[in-house]
This record gives C-alpha cells, structure tokens and sequence, in this order.
C-alpha cells in the first residue's frame, strides 16, 4: 500500500513515521530535458508501506516557498516520478479545503473514491461541505467520512465528555448524503504516540482506540471491494 502525504505546505506524516529530514535543501528542480536521465525518487518503506512526502525532500522546518503555479510541478513529481511499484491502494493525504493542492490531485490521480474526515463542529462541516461540492463537480465518488475528536473520553473515569455542541442538521454532512464510518473521540495517548513517531496502532495495538481504527479501516475496506 502506497501513502502520499500531499500536504506540500505543511508535511507531517514523516514526524508521526519518526522519518523528519534535518538537512536544508537548496535546490529543487522542477523540470528536466526528457533527454537526460529522469527525475525519479524512491519511497520509503514503513510499517508496511511505501510512503512519499515533501517532507523527506526538505528539512522539517523548511519552508516550501513556491508559487501556487509551480505546486502542480510538484505534485506530479510526487505522483509520477517517485518509484512507486506494484500497489494494492494508493492514499492520499490532502489539506483541508479546496485549493490548488487540491485540485492538481484530482486532476493527476482521478480518484477512485473520497473519505472526508471532519471534526463534531459547525465550521468544520461547512468547510467539508465545500469540499464535498468540489468532488461531486469532479465527478469523485464519496464513500464516506469520519468524524475525528468526537468525545473526549476521561483517562481516569472512563466517563464522556462532548467537546463541541452538536452540529446543526442543516449544516452537517451526514444530512447531505455521507456516511459515517467511524467516530473517534479524542484521546491524549494518540497525540503522545503521533508525537513520537510511533503511530498508535504498533505502539498501543490492544488499546480501544486502535480497535477503532481497525473498525474503520475495515468497514472502508469493505467499500472499496466494490470500485
């Protein structure tokens, strides 16, 4: 399985992989002569996956300081030019909204579906909501969404608490045609181990929080036997 971190301005998968570059990068070329040898770029294997990131082609506190023009370049680098092989899936991790980063993926990949991941409040639905209009219009199915931080649950009682006020029907995207596939409440143990790059699933695999990512990624493994 393949994972793409396409979040070019803010890159985070490598810190919670434990994968950060500390060497600046000083150049980056964007194009060469189809004569010469070509650009190519090897994933790094990871817990099982092939994983590509801007993050491992800059430092961790290296700004990309590119013109939105030039974002589509590097996309298609990533996308392209990186020494992928044979993979079941490709995931892709984008950035909230709905501009260039987005776009250019839609354009490069054609997805084969969407999950949206949205957090229990107003703001977030709508911002969503845009996003969904944007797939729909591009013609990619949506297969579902996932709330994150929908509780927080005590580490001491065990008791629930609600974060956020409910979300307004007319504002959520689970009254416009999505369904929910999971809901994970907030738990202070899942920053800690992102944290450290040791991502929740190998460093606490018996913990309730990680049987809900496994719920989650089984019940989307179920929808896309169907693509």
């Amino acid at each position: 399985m393949g994972l793409l971190d396409a979040d070019v301005y803010g890159p985070d998968i490598p810190l919670m992989l434990n994968l950060t570059r500390t060497t600046q990068r000083r150049q980056w070329p964007l194009w060469r002569n189809p004569a010469a040898r070509p650009l190519s770029f090897d994933p790094v294997e990871v817990l099982g996956l092939k994983v590509m990131s801007v993050g491992f082609l800059i430092a961790e506190d290296q700004a990309l300081s590119l013109p939105a023009s030039s974002i589509q370049l590097v996309l298609r680098q990533l996308v392209e030019q990186v020494s992928w092989g044979e993979l079941d899936y490709l995931l892709v991790d984008l950035p909230p909204g709905t501009a260039d980063v987005q776009q250019a993926i839609v354009e490069l990949l054609r997805p084969a579906q969407a999950l949206v991941v949205v957090s229990p409040q107003d703001v977030a639905h709508l911002d969503a909501k845009k996003v969904l209009a944007m797939l729909r219009e591009a013609g990619v199915p949506v297969v579902g969404g996932v709330e994150n931080m929908t509780q927080l649950v005590c580490p001491h009682c065990g008791g629930e608490v609600e974060l956020y006020p409910p979300v307004r029907a007319s504002r959520s995207i689970w009254t416009d045609g999505v369904k929910r596939l999971a809901a994970i409440p907030f738990d202070p143990e899942l920053t800690r181990t992102a944290e450290r790059g040791r991502p929740l699933l190998t460093a606490r695999p018996d913990s309730p929080q990680a049987g809900l990512f496994r719920q989650m990624a089984d019940a989307l493994a179920a929808t896309l036997t169907d693509v």
